[in-house]
């Protein structure tokens, strides 16, 4: 099991990491005091060597070597090569952790859709979670040492409670020689559940399906721990970091040593120098080494180091929650009771006089405490001088005039002609038919025929209908274009529309048209007016505008139906 010294850094103190270097269980200590106790004894067996075993002349080849293999050591990264294979390992070793699944999910979801008291219902509970756990520990068999060591025959698992003997029968029927088979008490719980489904047991589909999305998940990751065991590190890789680490401290022996040459030697004194106990050597031995032996300890969490896995430890606890969730404990509630704050609105939490002292205040934000001076209080509405506007501005301006000028192309103008001014305080609310003629704009045609299919979209009114029942609205308020000047009417959609029974109504898309006082509508040389039957206008061709075809008038008298919306 993982060593945990939670408790030991919940807070901080002085000496507080200190403290922990001398535990043992988990330690760099108890990793590495052979290999240290062995690097020490050869170290100081070579400078006792050198020192009083060698002649002059031996001591003369040690010294070259010791020069050579002082600069061997200086050009092997190790530490980049270390910190990066630890790294890796230890974020496998946690995400191997996390693939540790766990059936309280599924347990809960088993006891809520799968009811019933009856002996029949309590054993399909029981018996789907311990297929669950069943597929679990096989998955474990396979890859975990001590979970081997526990059950090392499936008859141990009959004994166990986790297989009966038909199961097992039925488990060893089915071939497995070019592949693992955790998998098939997963078949079962399909079987199992279809058979509940068939039988009324679970009614409801929608607890069906989550039960089944939390049962492939469980699945899902049994399979993942497998291919975790399966797919191991590039042994290259661990190769490489063992031999750079292991070739490094082999050279120290050697390059760390201290030497002294004879007078007149040209080998210059290398700086690393140390006698008998080389502690600076040591240090960096503990640090490399140790970074080593935790990789080493990390890249399988299965086995027997102190941090491992409890494996067995998490069987245990899975089985016996799982049980308890689908069976003893699911049963009747506690009875429902008021809460102690029933009809309390500003509740206050109890403290005991141990953690009152360690009671925050509450955050109301970085700037709660900022205060606006009085005479600043007041609202004001800014004004904007356009003359004076900075760049952005002259940015959406363009972006203004480039909309106008698409919208000008792309509608069909029938008069080009100066638009008519209002007083400045005048508004469109206020402008009705006889106003408008006063004003000298045109209130168009106006009527009210049949039936109305009217629908304000966007401040535009739409009106549909043809023959008898066609009707058509003028200028329609209110329009919030206060101290208007120069005003046009955007039609969206118009339609020429004659009051005989199954006269031809053709639709225009879009007309930018000006309101001047008592025009006739014309497009070019063609007049579009109220006309008697004997003067049929039409329309022979409209360019440049997309989306509109030749408009011909019906027979009988033909009207121009405007409507739309006001802009400035």
């Amino acid at each position: 099991m993982t060593v945990s010294y939670q408790y030991d850094v919940a807070s901080s103190s002085t000496g507080g990491f200190f403290r922990l270097l001398w535990r043992w269980r988990g330690s760099i200590w108890k990793l590495l005091y052979k290999e240290l106790i062995l690097f020490i004894a050869l170290y100081m067996l070579i400078a006792l060597s050198y020192d009083y075993l060698m002649s002059d002349y031996y001591k003369r080849y040690f010294e070259r070597i010791v020069i050579f293999c002082s600069g061997f050591v200086e050009i092997i990264p190790l530490s980049f090569i270390l910190g990066f294979y630890v790294s890796f390992t230890a974020t496998r070793w946690w995400q191997q952790y996390m693939a540790i699944p766990w059936p309280d999910k599924l347990m809960n979801i088993i006891a809520l859709y799968v009811p019933g008291s009856d002996e029949t219902s309590r054993i399909l509970r029981r018996t789907l979670m311990r297929y669950l756990n069943l597929t679990l520990v096989l998955v474990l068999r396979s890859i975990s040492i001590p979970v081997k060591r526990r059950f090392p025959t499936k008859d141990h698992l009959i004994e166990a409670g986790f297989m009966t003997k038909p199961e097992l029968e039925m488990y060893s029927s089915v071939p497995s020689h070019e592949f693992n088979t955790f998998w098939i008490p997963c078949t079962w719980f399909v079987n199992l559940l279809r058979e509940a489904k068939s039988e009324c047991r679970i009614t409801d589909s929608g607890g069906l399906k989550l039960i089944m999305e939390e049962f492939n998940d469980f699945r899902s990751k049994c399979g993942l721990l497998w291919s975790y065991d399966w797919v191991s590190i590039p042994l290259v890789y661990t190769q490489v970091v063992t031999l750079s680490t292991q070739a490094f401290f082999l050279a120290s022996l050697l390059g760390r040593q201290h030497i002294h040459p004879a007078t007149g030697d040209k080998i210059l004194v290398h700086q690393y120098g140390e006698y008998y106990f080389p502690i600076f050597t040591l240090l960096q031995f503990i640090l490399y080494m140790g970074l080593l032996k935790l990789g080493e300890q990390l890249i399988n969490p299965f086995g027997d180091d102190d941090e491992d896995f409890e494996l067995n430890w998490i069987i245990d606890r899975h089985v016996k929650v799982s049980f308890l969730g689908v069976d003893i404990l699911n049963a009747d509630p506690p009875p429902l009771m008021k809460d102690q704050y029933f009809d309390e609105m500003d509740i206050k939490l109890p403290y005991t006089e141990a953690a009152v002292a360690h009671k925050v205040k509450t955050y109301r934000g970085s700037v709660a405490a900022y205060n606006v001076p009085t005479e600043k209080h007041a609202l004001v509405i800014p004004e904007f001088d356009d003359e004076q506007s900075n760049g952005s501005d002259d940015d959406n301006s363009t972006v203004h005039s480039s909309q106008q000028h698409s919208h000008k192309s792309s509608v069909w103008t029938v008069f080009h002609k100066k638009q008519p001014k209002l007083n400045e305080s005048q508004s469109i609310p206020s402008l009705d038919s006889e106003t408008m003629v006063e004003s000298g704009l045109n209130p168009l045609w106006q009527g009210s025929l049949g039936s109305v299919d009217t629908q304000q979209t966007d401040m535009t009114t739409v009106t549909t209908g043809y023959g008898t029942d066609r009707s058509s609205q003028g200028i329609r308020g209110p329009y919030e274009v206060p101290k208007a000047k120069e005003f046009a009417v955007t039609i969206p959609t118009a339609r020429f529309a004659s009051e005989t029974t199954g006269a031809h109504s053709p639709s225009i898309t879009s007309l930018d048209v000006p309101l001047l006082n008592r025009q006739t509508l014309s497009y070019g040389a063609t007049p579009l007016r109220k006309d008697s039957g004997a003067h049929k206008p039409s329309i022979s061709s409209v360019t440049g505008i997309p989306g509109l075809s030749p408009l011909p008038f019906g027979g009988g008298t033909g009207e121009l139906s405007l409507i739309g919306k006001v802009f400035v």
